[in-house]
């Protein structure tokens, strides 16, 4: 009975199969949703249309690498070279000509398409003529956010950025540093993860030599202590220029109390060396005194010794 009512309320509440809107669907949402953003609706009536429809081409051509093949064909070769070009001599890029080679990178790594949302997001997050303003994207369960997090990465890492990426914990920080490694490397670009893998003491730690850096918003506060108030050397001479926060809820509103602060020594804690002394003499009495016998354990006040099965009692303490 229960199996059947809980199938009647998800059949009744649920779509069993998904629906994608369409590209009209997904701008309407947008323009409805931004309203008082008056130059995102501007952008979102005269160019975004256009834009992704550009970059969705089978036949866009890159104006970098030298190969008569449109992007949407390319392999790891072309897409390895078009990064070398930029990153060797600088070259300038359109970021829809990025997000189409990083589109068809996405392919050849997982076997997907980007989808119009993802694609449509990155464009918005780009989209800023202001370098001191961020942007705040709503993206729903389900619809890739870590893909995104991956492209707007991509981008700023091939414009010679180091980019962070703050994550809500460190076990997805080493998660998705390990699962898009591959797809970097198509791009000529390093990843890892800040988590703490062996006791820290001093020095630059290797993981920010990379390009993009993945990590639990406490262990960037805690690198950043120990390279700018202890002058430990933890960041190394890279700065941070792109932070890319994943679940910004979690960290501004869920986690917004927590803190950050380096240990350190108490003045006058070495007073208590006598006393730290004794009381480890007496644990370590106190734990001669449990005794196991017969599948029991005993605590006795006392020295004891053992005599043809017997437990003996040579004194009692006072």
């Amino acid at each position: 009975m229960l199996k059947g009512l809980n199938k009647l309320i998800i059949e009744n509440n649920f779509q069993l199969e998904g629906t994608v809107k369409s590209p009209a669907e997904l701008l309407n949402e947008l323009e409805k949703s931004n309203k008082d953003n008056t130059s995102l609706v501007k952008y979102v009536r005269t160019e975004l249309l256009q834009e992704l429809e550009e970059i969705k081409r089978k036949d866009l051509k890159s104006n970098i690498e030298c190969t008569q093949l449109p992007i949407a064909e390319w392999g790891i070769k072309q897409i390895n070279n078009w990064s070398e070009e930029i990153k060797s001599r600088r070259e300038q890029f359109s970021n829809l000509e990025a997000i189409a080679v990083i589109k068809r990178a996405n392919f050849l790594f997982t076997g997907y398409h980007l989808t119009d949302t993802q694609i449509l997001c990155s464009l918005i997050a780009l989209k800023n003529k202001s370098n001191t303003r961020g942007k705040l994207l709503q993206v729903a369960t389900g619809e890739g956010k870590s893909t995104i997090v991956c492209i707007l990465a991509i981008i700023n890492a091939l414009k010679n950025k180091q980019v962070h990426v703050i994550t809500s914990s460190p076990v997805l920080a080493e998660r998705d540093s390990k699962q898009k490694m591959k797809l970097f490397k198509m791009f000529h670009l390093t990843c890892s993860d800040n988590n703490d893998k062996t006791i820290y003491l001093h020095g630059r730690k290797d993981c920010y030599t990379a390009d993009i850096v993945y990590g639990e918003v406490s262990q960037f506060q805690f690198d950043t202590l120990r390279d700018q108030y202890s002058m430990l050397g933890t960041l190394g001479v890279k700065e941070c220029e792109i932070a890319i926060v994943d679940e910004v809820d979690s960290m501004l509103i869920d986690d917004s109390s927590k803190i950050a602060r380096l240990s350190s020594t108490a003045a006058g804690m070495d007073y208590f060396q006598l006393v730290y002394v004794y009381i480890w003499q007496r644990l370590l009495t106190i734990k001669e005194r449990f005794i196991m016998f017969n599948n029991t354990m005993y605590m006795v006040n006392g020295k004891v010794g053992f005599e043809n099965g017997k437990i003996l009692l040579e004194y009692l303490d006072d």
